[in-house]
């Protein structure tokens, strides 16, 4: 896939609401999320991790008003995306 097939179909499935999909179809098998400092700065290996940590963050939420997911911004291989929660 080219980088903007990638941003683009990531796009959609964020919009569709399917963050899990996402991950398992787009991210590399030895990715590694690092927090914020000010949020712990805890670094999470693996998919295995990236998906036991989602669903922790997500047993926190109680109730969602959906999302606004922004055009990827694409530059030089990388892209980027915001999303808003309502």
């Amino acid at each position: 896939m080219t980088i903007e097939e990638v941003a683009n179909r990531l796009v959609e499935l964020c919009r569709e609401g399917d963050w899990e999909k996402a991950q398992n179809e787009l991210y590399h098998p030895d990715i590694i999320s690092i927090e914020p400092e000010e949020m712990g700065g805890d670094v999470s290996k693996g998919m295995d991790e990236i998906l036991e940590k989602n669903k922790k963050w997500a047993d926190m939420i109680l109730e969602a008003h959906g999302a606004i997911i922004s055009n990827p911004i694409i530059a030089d291989g990388y892209f980027c995306i915001s999303i808003t929660n309502m």
